[in-house]
């Protein structure tokens, strides 16, 4: 827009004089019940170009002469497209695909340890895992596994605690998972019936 100014009569009504592109315009906005007025119009025929929110846009030809001008606009209304919605997904859905894939929600279906989701170990504000691990007595006297790789306890206490998807404790046995490690010799095996003594703890963590 190069240029605009109002003009308004002295009834109170108004309407915008502006120059686009050096063309000349009129602007004219109408009323609760559509009526408008656009004064001062010299003789001529002028191309009316109306526009509204929830209708199609419509113009038409006005000849203006030295009388008042009335005319009627008719215009159709139009089904207003919704912006795209996308649904994401959430976390508590990344959560249970994670653990399914680590076998947790198979396994604890058997019932053979402990089986410790995220809600119930945010319940107590931990900040690392050394706080969740010590709120269920677990101590460098267990074997860890961190998904599925064998660290040692001093190894993963300063892990954030919100970024722990689930945690299954066996202190009475174990899975047969657990003996793919190199931590997990059998029962035959040497140190196989101390190794199998100690509690295992198996780590799964998720990225939000």
């Amino acid at each position: 827009m190069d240029s605009a100014r109002m003009i308004r009569e002295v009834t109170g009504d108004s309407s915008i004089e502006t120059f686009i592109d050096t063309a000349r315009s009129r602007l004219g906005v109408s009323d609760s019940i559509g009526s408008f007025a656009i004064w001062r119009l010299g003789a001529g025929r002028y191309v009316m170009n109306v526009r509204r929110i929830g209708f199609a846009p419509t113009e038409a030809i006005v000849t203006v002469d030295s009388t008042t001008v009335s005319f009627d606009f008719a215009m159709t209304p139009v089904s207003q497209m919704l912006a795209e919605v996308r649904i994401t997904e959430t976390t508590p859905n990344t959560l249970a695909r994670r653990l399914d894939r680590a076998g947790f929600t198979n396994r604890s279906r058997f019932g053979m340890g402990q089986f410790v989701k995220r809600a119930e170990m945010l319940k107590r504000r931990p900040q690392t895992l050394r706080d969740v691990l010590d709120s269920y007595g677990l101590r460098e006297s267990a074997d860890y596994l961190f998904d599925r790789m064998p660290l040692d306890y001093e190894d993963i206490l300063d892990y954030p605690a919100d970024l722990i998807a689930g945690i299954e404790i066996y202190r009475h046995n174990r899975p047969s998972e657990a003996s793919m490690t190199r931590r997990g010799p059998t029962l035959m095996a040497r140190g196989g019936q101390q190794y199998l003594s100690r509690p295992l703890v198996m780590i799964w963590t998720f990225i939000p």
